[in-house]
Formats: C-alpha cells, structure tokens, sequence
C-alpha cells in the first residue's frame, strides 16, 4: 500500500463514518454522554457532535480509532522509508542538479496543466 492509497483508505473510512453518523448537538451530549458512549461502545453507533450547526467531533467506537490510527502510523512508517530510500539514491548526486531537475519537473507539470484546462 502506498502513501497515497493510504491516505485515500483514511479518507475513505472518515467519509464513510460521517455518512452513517447520526447528529447530535453539543448541548443534548452534555445533558446525557454516559448514553450516547454507551451506544458508540456498545452498539457501534457513531456520532457527530455540532455546535452552532458546526460539525466539532465525531465520536466514533474505539476500535475503528484504533484502526485509523494504525493506517496513520503505517503511512507515516512508509513515507519516511520512502525518503530514506530517496536519499540513499541520490545520495551521490549534485544538490544543484537536484534542485534543477525538480524544477524542470514541475514546470512541465504546470504546462501540462493549463493545456488539460
């Protein structure tokens, strides 16, 4: 799984969540949080918390956190070995011609886009 992939799998599971989320506002959480955690612990439910017709917080089970925050933490794990393997292949490059390349690299892309728009 790639770092992109992985952060369309995040985004897809935080859209899927708010999708099935019920709404709750802010001021009915506060008059009972022991009933609505029971019923995203116990029944899977998922909430989204609004203040002011402002989404705040989702409250979601405990077990789909754990499971962003593994997908986090592989895609933090991926880029880094990513850069780390980058570095050790340019390692014995010019830093000049580094920079040039980039450069060259992204104009074509900004070319390549006002011609597509």
């Amino acid at each position: 799984m790639t770092f992109i992939s992985i952060n369309i799998t995040i985004t897809t599971i935080m859209t899927n969540i708010a999708r099935n989320a019920s709404v709750i506002s802010a001021m009915d959480f506060r008059k009972e949080p022991g009933s609505v955690l029971d019923r995203v612990d116990y029944r899977n439910e998922t909430f989204v918390v609004k203040r002011a017709g402002k989404a705040k917080a989702a409250l979601i089970p405990m077990r789909e956190y754990e499971q962003l925050q593994r997908i986090k933490q592989d895609a933090k794990d991926r880029f880094w070995l990513m850069t780390q393997e980058l570095q050790a292949a340019f390692r014995d490059v010019d830093p000049g011609e580094v920079e040039r390349e980039i450069e060259q690299a992204v104009r074509e892309v900004r070319t390549k886009k006002k011609h597509d728009s």
